[in-house]
């Protein structure tokens, strides 16, 4: 039944939420800091794995973002009108009545990875949703690699920051879990942030910009990049 379902994922949650709270207290003990980030590594992955081969979670974005892809590969404006412009069938059947006729919400980048998702299908729309958690994947590899950076700038442990920011349920259930978008901008936000910390402008600049224009919240990030440009030394 619908309530039984509700305990058994509530109650998996929790325990996902008492191991993350596990897993930071091993990251921050002593030892070889290579050896205790592969751990942490190890863990995530394995958390991850039942949510790579199971189907989308508590969410049907995803559907929309392959719509959309399909669309501009036939030389439709997703952000001018909704998947209903691709008429019935396959792509329009899967998407969330709700958003049929929403025109996509999303920036340039995010409409060209679902482009590119779709077109690396063959214009499969079972096939394009794994390729798109794929690159879902790669977005949350990307945000591991910027917060160790950004950890270690700012003199905190970066084992103990990737446990925090990726070993998090969130990370596992809706970015992995709910293939959102939102892991992509994640990723090129903590790069471009990684970079401002290091005075390289130009690749901030970049990263930050391609977070921006896959959502727009993103932009918030454009705010401490300007606070930051004088430099370190700056009074």
């Amino acid at each position: 039944s619908t309530m039984q379902s509700a305990t058994l994922f509530v109650a998996g949650l929790v325990l996902l939420g008492l191991g993350w709270f596990g897993l930071i207290n091993r990251a921050g003990k002593p030892g070889d800091r290579r050896r205790r980030m592969g751990m942490v590594a190890a863990v995530i992955g394995l958390w991850c794995l039942p949510f790579l081969v199971g189907p989308p979670l508590l969410s049907n974005d995803v559907y929309s973002y392959v719509a959309q892809g399909e669309m501009a590969s036939q030389g439709i404006d997703p952000t001018a009108t909704g998947p209903i412009a691709l008429g019935r069938g396959d792509w329009l059947r899967q998407v969330d009545p709700v958003w049929r006729a929403a025109p996509a919400p999303y920036g340039p980048v995010a409409v060209g990875v679902s482009e590119a998702v779709v077109e690396a299908s063959g214009h499969d729309p079972a096939t394009s949703v794994w390729l798109f958690r794929g690159v879902m994947v790669i977005g949350v590899v990307m945000g591991a690699v910027g917060v160790a950076l950004i950890a270690a700038r700012s003199g905190i442990d970066p084992v103990v920051a990737v446990a925090i920011g990726i070993g998090n349920p969130l990370v596992t259930l809706y970015l992995i879990g709910g293939i959102h978008n939102d892991a992509l901008m994640f990723g090129f936000l903590a790069l471009g942030l990684a970079a401002a910390q290091r005075d390289r402008k130009a690749w901030a600049i970049a990263l930050l910009a391609a977070a921006t224009a896959i959502k727009l919240p993103a932009a918030v990030a454009l705010v401490f990049l300007g606070w930051t440009w004088p430099g370190a030394l700056a009074t």
